[in-house]
């Protein structure tokens, strides 16, 4: 599956993801709330991003996926000003 695919099998998902802080919060918070498909959502990006890095046969097992979602085209998500940035690092794995 890519990204494309997940992006279609979860169109109707609901995902919203927000930094708090004080006044509301003692400390800063990164609060991801959603309805089931919208975390199913979020764990299958993250799913098709470990299985491509871990594979030795992808082009990303050496340097990494790097990816952004906006708000804007990706309509399950919903963030204000703000862009959903993932970074899979092979060279962060442990040996």
């Amino acid at each position: 599956m890519n990204v494309s695919d997940i992006l279609q099998r979860f169109k109707s998902a609901l995902l919203s993801i927000a930094v708090e802080g004080p006044p509301h919060y003692d400390c800063g918070r990164v609060i991801v709330r959603g309805d089931p498909n919208g975390f199913r959502f979020l764990a299958s990006l993250l799913q098709e991003m470990a299985d491509t890095v871990s594979s030795s046969n992808q082009p990303a097992s050496r340097s990494g996926w790097h990816l952004g979602l906006k708000p804007e085209d990706v309509p399950q998500l919903r963030m204000n000003n703000a862009i959903l940035v993932l970074d899979c690092d092979p060279s962060m794995a442990p040996q």
